[in-house]
C-alpha cells in the first residue's frame, strides 16, 4: 500500500505543533535575551567609562569580556528560540564562564543561587520539548 505525499503546508503545521514551545518557555526566553543584551550594554559602558578615565585601581578586560560574554549568550538564546542544540550548549558555555567570572570578581555568594536558578529554570521548561531541537 502507498502512503501518499505529504504536502508542503501539512509539513509546516506538524512541524509548528511539535515545536510548540508554550507562553511561560517563551516569556522566559526573552526575558534572558533582553537581559544579556542590557547586561552587555552596562558592562561595555562601564569598560569605556574606566577606559576614557584610565582608573588604576579597577581591572578594564572583566568588563569587556562579560560585555561580549553577554552579547554571544543573548545569541545563543536566539539559537535555543529557533530549536537549535547550539544554542542551548553555546548558552551554557557562556553561563559556565560567567559563574567563573563571578568567583573571580568576589560577587556574593547568592549571586551563585540566582545564576544556578537560572539554568535550573531553563532545564525544567525545556525537558518536556527536548525533542524539538534540531
Amino acid at each position: 500500500m502507498r502512503v501518499p505525499l505529504q504536502k508542503r503546508g501539512d509539513a509546516k503545521i506538524s512541524n509548528h505543533r511539535t515545536c510548540n514551545r508554550g507562553i511561560l518557555l517563551s516569556a522566559y526566553l526573552l526575558y534572558i535575551c533582553f537581559s544579556n543584551g542590557w547586561n552587555a550594554f552596562r558592562a561595555l559602558s562601564i569598560y569605556r567609562d574606566l577606559v576614557v578615565h584610565r582608573d588604576p585601581n579597577h581591572l578594564h578586560w572583566p568588563f569587556l569580556a562579560l560585555g561580549i560574554l553577554s552579547a554571544v549568550a543573548a545569541v545563543a538564546v536566539v539559537g535555543v528560540w529557533f530549536w537549535k542544540k547550539w544554542g542551548l550548549w553555546a548558552y551554557l558555555i557562556c553561563w559556565m564562564i560567567a559563574f567563573g567570572f563571578s568567583a573571580f570578581l568576589g560577587v556574593p555568594f547568592w549571586s551563585y543561587a540566582l545564576l544556578l536558578s537560572q539554568v535550573a529554570l531553563l532545564y525544567v521548561l525545556l525537558r518536556p520539548r527536548w525533542a524539538s531541537f534540531r
